[in-house]
């Protein structure tokens, strides 16, 4: 289990900070997945709807932190995990098998930096978890 986040934060603000930074990048995904995909690039679809499907799980993750739901940030991590090992892999093989290899990089490292911030947020509500056990 971590301890801090980047080494240097709180488990709570780190994951606030993963909440607002995974709303962003969701969106910007969403509708650099549309711009892809209104250029006939069909894998801009398949972007919108991993994207898509991240902005919903920041959602869900901003709202479980306001509210404190432990279960809530475990389900998040889990299917954070989920999403980026089935979605982000497929469409990171996709992109780099039709000459994208760039974007297909790209894909990959914020798949990596997604794991990350799904043992972070995992930490936290283990964190809680502690935390109630010794009061």
């Amino acid at each position: 289990m971590m301890k801090r986040c980047c080494c240097c934060c709180p488990l709570r603000r780190g994951s606030a900070i993963i909440a607002s930074l995974t709303l962003v990048l969701g969106l910007l995904g969403v509708l650099y997945g549309i711009y892809w995909g209104i250029r006939d690039h069909k894998e801009g679809w398949a972007l919108v709807a991993v994207s898509g499907a991240n902005l919903l799980l920041a959602i869900f993750l901003t709202v479980s932190l306001k509210r404190g739901y432990r279960v809530a940030l475990k389900a998040w991590a889990v299917l954070t995990t989920l999403l980026v090992v089935l979605g982000g892999a497929a469409l990171g093989v996709v992109i780099i098998y039709v000459s994208f290899f760039l974007t297909g990089l790209v894909v990959f490292c914020f798949s990596v930096l997604q794991l990350y911030f799904a043992i972070v947020v995992w930490s936290f509500s283990l964190s809680l978890d502690e935390a109630d056990n010794t009061e």
